[in-house]
């Protein structure tokens, strides 16, 4: 990281702070075989993932603009899913969208230094979560890991109105935090929505990565695990 004065860190959530066993794949994997058990076609879960994804950005963009709410959103996009496979049925569609959100709220831990880094930064800076997703299950997320309590503040796009890589998104924060952008770092996994985004604005960045620098963005710093993370803190923090 260059080295600039710091006075703010912000940090992503999913697959940043926590991890999933096995992947979020593994999560949408569960969901189709409870499908599967209800009657959908045993191969056909490349088409029922392709039509969950491919639904995302049209409903998170109503979402954000608060023309649907999370939960309707999470409902749409298991429907879609089920349509691609030629399953119409509504009491099942509502069935695996609990199954979803039980497996997206209770399946993630803490990566290893997740605790030691946030106790670490506490109180040196100002600690800011920018998270994508759904309010609901992100609340009741970092309560369960308890986490709830430790930033200065919690900014989820639902909330908001805007999710990342927007320059909206990472101007609310910076505000919030009373930081110029040269002044903040961004720190997740997602080259483009965490690390590009960030980049845009002028704010610092690392891309979290452990499996290397391979996709890391001109002008940010990589790091592989969290422990290296908070390398790369104290050496910016002095």
């Amino acid at each position: 990281m260059p080295a600039r004065e710091l006075r703010a860190v912000f940090l992503d959530l999913d697959d940043t702070l926590t991890e999933y066993p096995g992947g979020f794949g593994a999560v949408l994997e569960s969901v189709y075989r409870r499908a599967v058990s209800a009657g959908a076609p045993a191969d056909g879960f490349d088409r029922f993932r392709r039509a969950y994804w491919n639904s995302t950005c049209g409903l998170w963009a109503a979402m954000h603009a608060g023309t649907i709410s999370g939960r309707q959103a999470r409902l749409v996009r298991m429907r879609r899913g089920l349509e691609a496979v030629s399953v119409s049925d509504d009491a099942l569609t509502q069935r695996l969208s609990h199954h979803w959100d039980d497996l997206a709220l209770n399946s993630p831990d803490l990566r290893p230094g997740a605790d030691d880094l946030l106790g670490w930064l506490r109180g040196r800076v100002f600690l800011g979560l920018i998270t994508d997703g759904y309010a609901d299950l992100q609340r009741r997320k970092l309560k369960r890991l308890g986490l709830e309590d430790r930033f200065d503040r919690v900014q989820i796009s639902e909330e908001v109105g805007t999710s990342k890589p927007f320059a909206r998104t990472f101007r609310l924060s910076l505000e919030a935090a009373g930081v110029a952008p040269v002044e903040a770092v961004m720190v997740g996994d997602n080259a483009n929505s965490d690390v590009r985004g960030a980049l845009g604005v002028g704010m610092q960045a690392v891309h979290l990565q452990p499996g290397g620098p391979v996709n890391t963005p001109a002008g940010a710093t990589w790091a592989g695990d969290l422990a290296d993370v908070r390398r790369l803190l104290e050496e910016a923090l002095g």
